[in-house]
């Protein structure tokens, strides 16, 4: 026996990648064969933090790593991207020759929300209101440029406010 490192012992321990050849002579005989050894890694997932999808705009999911040779999502699908379009929980299974690994999301849709500033009405002298915008999440602009949540009037006028939380 001849291995490619001048080892003559006929059986040979390997513990990183590459290729290895063995000549082996039997009498008049030389038979000469080799095996390329390649170090597979266990797949890793990670579909990130629980989450709020905005209605009407795709999230996808992506599971993609290059150690995966299998993807396998809660509805059977097969790709390593998945496309959310609504609430709910979603898992996926990526695997390969060396196992499996798996993680979950829950995504929620988000809620459109309704502001309501009340009915036109009539302030009497050193009266106050406070027009309230409150939404959670959210940022906000009135014709003023201010931008809390509330803003106190004691004047006639038209009051207006821009909110936004990000959807």
């Amino acid at each position: 026996y001849l291995w490619e490192d001048n080892s003559t012992s006929p059986t040979r321990s390997i513990n990183s990648p590459g290729t290895y050849s063995v000549e082996v002579f039997i009498g008049c005989e030389t038979l000469v064969d080799s095996i390329t050894v390649t170090v597979e890694q266990l797949p890793f997932v990670n579909l990130g933090n629980d989450t709020v999808i905005c209605s009407g705009q795709p999230f996808i999911l992506d599971a993609t790593d290059i150690n995966a040779t299998n993807y396998l999502w809660q509805n059977n699908s097969t790709n390593p991207t998945y496309q959310v379009n609504q609430s709910g929980t979603f898992w996926v299974t990526i695997s390969n020759n060396c196992g499996a690994y798996s993680d979950t999301i829950v995504v929620q849709q988000h809620q459109p929300f309704v502001i309501n500033l009340g009915r036109d009405t009539t302030l009497c002298d050193n009266q106050g209101l406070v027009l309230n915008a409150s939404t959670p999440n959210a940022t906000y602009l009135w014709q003023d440029n201010s931008t809390n949540a509330n803003l106190t009037v004691n004047n006639a006028g038209t009051y207006w406010v821009l909110v936004d939380d990000g959807c």
